[in-house]
C-alpha cells in the first residue's frame, strides 16, 4: 500500500502519556493521564523524527493533531514491559444434568403434589398445600397477620352480618385466603350483600340523572 500524506508541508503536534518504567508492578498498574507534548515541523518527503523521553520514562498512548487530510507514519520504539501471558482457553466441559430420582420427580409421580405435601408434613401445624400457593403466589399476608397465634390459618370471614360491615370492610377482608370448607349457602349470601353494596350507587345515580 502506497503512504500518502497531504498537504505537503504542515506542523503536527504530538502528545504522549509520560508512565514511569521504575517502581514495582503496583506502580505500573496506575500509569498518569498527563500528557507530554512536542510538536513537529513537516516539510514534505520523507522525514524521521526522534523522541527522547529518557530512560525512565515510557508511553503507552500517542496522539497526534495538526491541520492535515492524510497522513502515514511509522512509530518505533523498544517494548519496556514484560509481555502479557498468552491467553490459553480452557475447554468447555459439556453439561450433562442427571435425571432426579423417581420419587422425587413430580413429573413421574402418579400424584404430582405429592412431594410437596409431605414437605410441608415436616413443618409443625403446617398449612395446606393450597393454602401455601395462594399465600406464596396470590396473596400477601399482612404484619400484623404474622403476629396472630393462628397464622397462617387465618381466613376471610364471609358470614358477617354486622351492620359495620360496609364496602371497604369486605375489600380489606378479601385480603385473607377464602376458607376451604366454606359452604356455598354462605358464598351466596355473601356474592348478595357485595352486589348491593356495588348496586345501590348505580341505582341512585340512576334515579338522580332520571
Amino acid at each position: 500500500m502506497r503512504s500518502v500524506t497531504s498537504p505537503d508541508a504542515f506542523y503536527l503536534d504530538v502528545f504522549f502519556n509520560a508512565q514511569s518504567v521504575r517502581g514495582d508492578g503496583k506502580d505500573r498498574q496506575r500509569p498518569a493521564n498527563a500528557l507530554m507534548r512536542t510538536s513537529i515541523s513537516y516539510a514534505g518527503g520523507l522525514m524521521d523524527f526522534a523522541v527522547d523521553m529518557g530512560s525512565e520514562y515510557a508511553t503507552r498512548l500517542v496522539i497526534v493533531k495538526g491541520s492535515f487530510e492524510w497522513l502515514s507514519l511509522a512509530i518505533y520504539g523498544r517494548i519496556v514491559g514484560e509481555s502479557p501471558p498468552m491467553h490459553k482457553p480452557r475447554p468447555i466441559v459439556p453439561f450433562r444434568p442427571e435425571p432426579l430420582a423417581p420419587h422425587l420427580d413430580p413429573a413421574h409421580a402418579s400424584d404430582p403434589t405429592a412431594l410437596a405435601k409431605s414437605l410441608l408434613e415436616l413443618i409443625p401445624n403446617a398449612p395446606s398445600l393450597s393454602l401455601a400457593i395462594r399465600l406464596v403466589f396470590c396473596l400477601k399476608p399482612t404484619l400484623d397477620d404474622w403476629d396472630i397465634p393462628g397464622f397462617p390459618h387465618i381466613y376471610a370471614s364471609l358470614d358477617n352480618d354486622t351492620e359495620d360491615y360496609d364496602l371497604d370492610s369486605i375489600i380489606a377482608n378479601l385480603d385473607r385466603p377464602i376458607p376451604e370448607d366454606l359452604t356455598q349457602d354462605t358464598l351466596d349470601r355473601f356474592v348478595e350483600r357485595l352486589t348491593d353494596f356495588v348496586g345501590s350507587p348505580v341505582c341512585l345515580l340512576a334515579t338522580h340523572l332520571s
